[in-house]
């Protein structure tokens, strides 16, 4: 459990978009929404598969044989991306041109000079309101990630059948990939602080379908709920790098997007086990689905704050990178 810990989100949420600030120099927020968003398709696609497996050769034969594709996969990946940006095979990151590339790379057009690159440093961020107006957002963002492991049961215990659930957990799934989508594009048009308000207002309306929901006993807004707030509570996986990339810069990125995804992490980690003991205590989900309503609120106003505040204390060497 420990080592699949550590690894899973070293190679889906955190390195795929480190590997897409990088090689992409424009419209970062759809490829990292599509990258994450094949999480999702991913997960949809084989877990029947490996299911089906487990059945036929049970559960040792099938995690061996997957393991030993996953490796091979990953070290094929891997060899394709030891370099750390495509400048070294003479190719430009997507959408850059020369002059991009002049102004954020040492004068050999080899190698990546932090000193040329605007954004903030490690240390800048930690000395600054900016690190601990995004630390309150990364928060969210952990909370958030509660709810999507809890829909089925959520919905279970508040009256409905097995086969409800189920197909809420479906829509929740597909509202994961599309609010991806929607987010990506949204960063790409007005910022990572307007994709987050845009999650933000999906979760929140789809929360309070599921309270509606619930109070009625509708199956159809189950659905419609399940899916709204799907789009929106993606945010915990989509929004950390963008709101990172938007705050911090990309001098220190992946030391300070790695701070926010162990925020991000830590948050979840404590939010679950809460949510379980409030709806013990309850006996009903609506309280949490009010507490979710308030943190999702709550990463808007920080999100708008924390990127205004970072990007004024960026350390802008030469001429700024051209949006």
């Amino acid at each position: 459990g420990l080592l699949v810990g550590l690894s899973y989100p070293l190679t889906s949420i955190y390195l795929a978009p480190i590997v897409i600030n990088q090689w992409f120099f424009k419209r970062q927020g759809t490829f990292t929404a599509i990258a994450l968003a094949f999480i999702g398709v991913g997960g949809a696609i084989l877990s029947p598969i490996m299911t089906m497996m487990i059945q036929a050769n049970g559960w040792q034969a099938t995690m061996m044989t997957w393991g030993i594709i996953l490796a091979i996969v990953q070290i094929c990946i891997g060899g394709f991306l030891i370099r750390t940006t495509p400048l070294a095979l003479g190719i430009l990151p997507y959408g850059a041109t020369q002059e991009d590339v002049r102004k954020i790379i040492a004068s050999d057009g080899k190698e990546e000079d932090p000193d040329k690159l605007p954004g903030l440093t490690l240390k800048r961020s930690l000395t600054t309101p900016v690190f601990w107006l995004m630390a309150v957002v990364f928060t969210g963002f952990g909370i958030m990630a509660v709810v999507t492991p809890n829909v089925n049961t959520m919905v279970q215990v508040s009256g409905f059948t097995a086969m409800v659930a189920g197909f809420a957990v479906s829509c929740s799934s597909i509202g994961n990939i599309v609010g991806k989508l929607i987010m990506g594009w949204v960063k790409d048009k007005k910022g990572a602080a307007w994709a987050t308000a845009t999650a933000a207002l999906m979760a929140i309306v789809g929360f309070a379908c599921y309270i509606i929901a619930f109070t009625t006993m509708d199956e159809t807004l189950v659905y419609v709920a399940a899916f709204v707030g799907g789009c929106g509570v993606c945010m915990a996986t989509m929004m950390p790098p963008l709101v990172a990339a938007d705050a911090f810069g990309p001098k220190a990125f992946a030391a300070l997007y790695g701070i926010g995804s162990a925020i991000r992490a830590i948050a979840g980690g404590i939010g679950s086990p809460v949510a379980g003991a409030i709806y013990g205590s309850s006996g009903s989900y609506v309280p949490n689905l009010v507490i979710w309503i308030a943190f999702a609120f709550i990463c808007v106003p920080f999100a708008f704050a924390g990127i205004k505040a970072g990007q004024k204390r960026w350390d802008r060497p030469g001429t700024e990178i051209r949006e």
